[in-house]
């Protein structure tokens, strides 16, 4: 199994560019510039460790605890995952850390809203060479469920994305946010897209289907 990290990508390059200028061949060669000696050392050792896949603007929507008031067990995750390769990419699965906590939730999924109806995304999510796919509220999203404990703005998220080739891609570091309402995306009726309103107290509209999903009176 491949596991890849652009933290330890950077601290690769980093090595390799010391090690590059303490060998005998760049003592003996002058005649290249320093700069594009660092360059090459560094870009030769990126590409090597490259990830398949980047997280961009990933974000983590802040929550209260689940026994507070308006609180609930789940949170999304949302921004835009690029595929590096030349290849389709799919995402099957992934795993979180919530920093500030210091504690990883022991259930997450993926998920998908069709047709106003909100459901786990079977065969995850497939991403076109070269191209982005993106999660947002409303449509494709990650999801940490049954989580109690409160994730609060300042906090950052460590995820452990797992693809369908068996690696995994580390996208350290997301930041939690407070996302109010107006920074959701919202179906006709008024209501958040596959997850039926905003609050605790609110009920789910008959048109959104759960499809077996125990996510009445909670938001993410």
């Amino acid at each position: 199994m491949k596991k890849y990290s652009q933290v330890l990508a950077t601290v690769a390059a980093v090595s390799a560019l010391a090690l590059a200028a303490c060998s005998p061949q760049n003592e003996n060669d002058s005649t290249a510039p320093a700069t594009e000696q660092q360059s090459a050392a560094a870009g030769t050792t990126a590409a090597d460790t490259a990830a398949p896949i980047s997280f961009v603007d990933g974000y983590v929507k802040a929550k209260p605890a689940a026994d507070a008031e308006d609180g609930r067990p789940m949170t999304g995750i949302f921004g835009s995952v690029v595929n590096n390769t030349d290849a389709a990419v799919t995402i099957t699965g992934f795993t979180a850390e919530i920093v500030g906590n210091n504690t990883q939730p022991e259930r997450t999924e993926l998920h998908e809203v069709v047709d106003g109806q909100m459901q786990m995304k079977e065969g995850g999510f497939e991403i076109p060479a070269g191209e982005s796919h993106e999660l947002a509220p409303g449509g494709d999203h990650m999801m940490i469920m049954d989580y109690d404990e409160e994730i609060l703005p300042g906090a950052t998220v460590n995820l452990t994305i797992t693809t369908a080739d068996g690696s995994t891609v580390e996208a350290e570091g997301l930041a939690v946010r407070q996302v109010g309402s107006g920074d959701e995306s919202y179906g006709e009726d008024g209501e958040l897209q596959g997850h039926g309103g905003m609050g605790a107290a609110d009920e789910p509209s008959d048109s959104m289907d759960h499809s077996g999903h125990d996510h009445e009176g909670h938001d993410h």
